[in-house]
């Protein structure tokens, strides 16, 4: 069996051993390959459907041999190692190592839009969005597109965005490319299509955190009197003369707040994420009338352990939640009596 696997079925077998090594190395290396190319499409997707600590598992195990992983062709070793910046960059982590890992990266294979990809990457985290932008501007392969196309979203640029994603032919969209339509209608104010949009992207991958929240935030925002250009990073509580109180406005609040509860369930996710989410779900229930006590019973735990969390107090104050803010108050006059308060 493993010499069928390893060798092939029909082997032309090498006079001498030094080539009879060589050809063993070469099939043996087409078949590491062809288990790590697998492997990166699973560690991928275990990616992009928020189960990080699965992903970083199936990378571990790709790079736990040495020997064998030096015997890849050298585009797949950078494939790996540039995941591990990636990881690095989109967990909060360190921007000098993540740089760092990169060039190890591009030291190995700096062919393919990955590296592109990534340098771009890091300019963003940079807040470079020029910069970023300019490494892009030859990339014609669909995920470069993608992030051109969220890059121009970010500069305001969303006509730009729209032209660049019609160069996807229909068959070649994605959730990602539905995603970012989404993100563009909104740009416009037309909360309609962004539904729409968003709509089509849960569809095709219902479990992306990243789909699952814009629609979630999408939900949120229909049910405002007035819609925002931009997603807010975490949203504020408005008067009550703002919020939308028909049956379908608060149908879209109530699905909101499971949505964000079922990306809460996830372990996956840094500490800024689960607050942010936190604050969404808090700013669903506080916007619904009949889901008041809820709101309360939720924001009094965000601040049990938080006192001055500075959303939920916010949330609280302005909707008359039924939390007792005396921990909060105290605490911010020790801030302000010390001389600490920012």
């Amino acid at each position: 069996y493993w010499i069928a696997t390893i060798c092939g079925d029909l082997v032309d077998y090498p006079r001498s051993v030094t080539s009879a090594v060589i050809y063993q190395n070469e099939q043996l290396s087409a078949v590491l390959a062809g288990a790590v190319e697998t492997s990166i499409v699973s560690i991928r997707e275990a990616w992009q459907e928020g189960r990080r600590s699965d992903a970083r598992r199936m990378l571990r195990n790709a790079r736990a041999k040495d020997a064998a992983f030096r015997l890849l062709p050298s585009s797949l070793q950078a494939k790996l190692i540039r995941f591990e910046a990636i990881d690095i960059l989109e967990s909060g982590g360190e921007l000098a190592e993540a740089e760092r890992i990169a060039e190890e990266a591009a030291a190995v294979d700096a062919s393919g839009p990955g590296t592109v990809q990534l340098s771009a990457a890091l300019r963003v985290r940079k807040n470079d969005l020029t910069g970023a932008l300019n490494l892009l501007e030859a990339a014609t392969d669909r995920d470069s597109i993608h992030l051109r196309a969220s890059i121009l979203i970010a500069l305001e640029r969303a006509t730009e965005a729209a032209e660049l994603l019609s160069a996807i032919a229909d068959a070649r969209q994605t959730a990602e490319t539905h995603r970012i339509r989404a993100l563009i209608a909104l740009s416009g104010h037309d909360i309609t299509s962004a539904l729409l949009s968003a709509q089509k992207a849960m569809e095709a991958q219902p479990s992306w955190p990243t789909v699952v929240f814009l629609n979630a935030a999408l939900q949120y925002l229909a049910g405002l009197a007035i819609t925002p250009h931009a997603l807010p990073a975490r949203p504020e509580p408005l008067p009550w003369d703002l919020v939308r109180r028909d049956d379908q406005s608060l149908q879209r609040f109530t699905h909101a707040a499971t949505l964000f509860d079922r990306l809460l369930q996830s372990p996956d996710m840094t500490s800024a994420e689960r607050h942010t989410l936190e604050v969404w779900r808090l700013a669903c229930l506080a916007n619904h009338p009949g889901t008041q006590d809820q709101a309360s019973s939720f924001c009094r735990d965000l601040l049990k352990d938080h006192t001055t969390r500075p959303e939920p107090v916010a949330w609280a104050i302005v909707r008359g939640l039924d939390v007792n803010l005396d921990r909060s108050e105290a605490y911010l006059k020790d801030l302000v009596n010390n001389g600490n308060a920012h």
